[in-house]
């Protein structure tokens, strides 16, 4: 889990390597958990 230590200065973390970096900056605390999530992400726009 990733939690951010200041909410008001989180921004979106795109890959592992940026979540990895923003620990190493002291910005997010990562906790190891035993759940598994295993699930694609798709974009998508509500306008039409």
């Amino acid at each position: 889990m990733v939690v951010w230590d200041d909410p008001s200065k989180a921004y979106e973390l795109t890959s592992e390597e940026a979540i990895f970096v923003a620990e190493d900056q002291g910005l997010v605390t990562i906790t190891r958990t035993d759940v598994v999530l295993n699930c694609p992400v798709i974009p998508f726009a509500l306008d039409k």
